[in-house]
């Protein structure tokens, strides 16, 4: 069905470049959907881009076919090759999103017979030929919320955050421009930023990041940076200090008060600066980020429209904390032995990434600080955890939280906590069932899940606030 669908669309889009198809939904008379994302728009050629397991295997675009994605083909090329269940269960129609209805031969809610005379779908036999699906809806250009750009990670591989293109390449696929810059703090430690824009249009709103523990904002949260600046946001993120390309000791923080320092002196200046005065501004944390972030409104308050937080470090772990013996040496040894990486945790990248490719694309990260924890950095996290449980109720910003169920790096629970106590009037919470903490590192179609709500809590936020 997927190949068909793809042939279909070929012939009747390629080369209008006044087209902007973002998603195609494939919707089955059950209610269930499948997506496959393709535009034209960008390169002038149909690009289907991978974005459920589904449309790897049947769209013939992935590099791998999962066991459910085989089962999926084959009950399609089942319904396909019966008559009786392609009526009753298999049509479907593909809504695909037009930038310029004065272009197009059609109008709005018209419906596009499929042609009988396509090649049969992938693993069909001869008696199969017939497509599955009957016609494509078409809709006006951002009526249909669900159609959405598939997050950046799609066009990730094994081998490099940016796929088969260069950096440069990608960020032009992807309708965004990229600056990096140093600062120095208050201390004189130099400091690295990166800031994506997007290359046309209106900027809606400012995105302001904080990467997690060992990580930085250069790897696979520069994807999802990315995936905000192509809607039209203006990104911005720092390596925290000890992190990524940013000075002082690898791995090491020796107070989250520094570390919300350096954040809120860049933040300032981007909010600040001239050309984004009067934009809505947002921060966004991932796992220790998320707990960065709401500090940082917790000392700013009034200042942010709202705050995204994804595994957000509320509580960690009994699965990942060390024993409780070590805690208790450490109170007393962290002074003098600061800076010795000796506390015994597992690997993070191995226990947050549940895709096995996305986790050695994870581990691959040049910049990713391999040792073990320092006692100085464990005990500081252990201490700020207990700072936010006491929180909590302080918190009054509106946010939406995402949390992994089956995370062992940071507890889910703190974010029930969080939505649970927080003042806030405004907030949501989201704990996806079988996932785990980096939700980046699921597969695509729960990626399109998690990270489609952020993005449309996003936008129905900053449109509050835009003048």
């Amino acid at each position: 069905m997927g190949r068909m669908a793809c042939l279909f669309f070929e012939k009747l889009l390629c080369g209008r470049r006044d087209f902007s198809v973002v998603k195609v939904a494939v919707v089955f008379l059950d209610g269930s959907q499948r997506f496959v994302g393709c535009d034209p728009h960008r390169s002038g050629e149909l690009k289907c881009h991978r974005v459920p397991s589904f449309s790897q295997s049947v769209f013939g675009f992935g590099q791998r076919m999962t066991e459910r994605s085989a089962a999926q083909l084959r009950e399609i090329s089942q319904m396909s090759g019966d008559r009786e269940m392609r009526s009753e269960r298999a049509r479907a129609m593909l809504s695909y999103q037009v930038k310029d209805l004065s272009k197009l031969p059609w109008t709005v809610g018209a419906q596009i017979p499929v042609r009988n005379n396509t090649k049969a779908p992938l693993g069909c036999r001869d008696s199969c030929t017939r497509p599955s699906l009957t016609h494509i809806h078409i809709e006006q250009a951002g009526s249909n919320p669900q159609v959405q750009m598939p997050h950046p990670v799609v066009d990730a591989n094994v081998d490099s955050i940016f796929g088969k293109y260069s950096a440069e390449e990608f960020y032009a696929r992807h309708g965004v421009t990229h600056s990096e810059a140093f600062i120095r703090n208050s201390s004189g430690l130099s400091l690295y930023t990166h800031s994506w824009k997007p290359a046309e249009g209106k900027v809606k709103g400012l995105v302001l990041v904080c990467h997690g523990y060992g990580s930085d904002s250069g790897w696979l949260v520069q994807l999802t940076a990315i995936g905000f600046a192509e809607r039209g946001y203006s990104v911005h993120a720092i390596d925290h200090q000890g992190h990524g390309q940013s000075g002082g000791l690898r791995g090491y923080i020796p107070s989250f008060d520094a570390v919300l320092d350096d954040c809120i002196l860049f933040f300032d200046s981007v909010r600040n600066s001239e050309q984004n005065k009067g934009l809505p501004c947002f921060l966004y944390g991932e796992s220790m980020g998320g707990a960065i972030v709401l500090l940082i409104t917790l000392r700013q308050p009034n200042v942010y429209n709202g705050a995204m937080l994804n595994g957000a470090m509320m509580m960690i772990s009994e699965k990942y904390k060390p024993p409780w013996i070590f805690e208790e040496v450490l109170k007393f040894v962290a002074p003098f032995m600061h800076r010795l990486p000796i506390v015994p945790t597992k690997n993070i990248p191995s226990i947050s990434f549940k895709e096995e490719w996305k986790r050695t694309l994870a581990l691959a990260n040049p910049r990713r600080y391999t040792g073990r924890p320092r006692i100085g950095t464990a005990f500081e996290l252990l201490r700020i955890v207990r700072v936010m449980e006491q929180r909590l109720a302080e918190v009054k910003i509106p946010f939406v939280a995402v949390h992994g169920e089956l995370d062992v790096v940071v507890d889910p629970a703190g974010s029930e906590a969080l939505f649970e106590k927080s003042s806030s009037v405004d907030k949501s919470l989201k704990v996806y069932k079988g996932m785990w903490h980096q939700l980046v590192g699921e597969p695509a179609e729960n990626v399109e899940e998690v990270f489609g709500f952020i993005f449309s809590w996003l936008d129905e936020h900053a449109a509050k606030h835009i003048v």
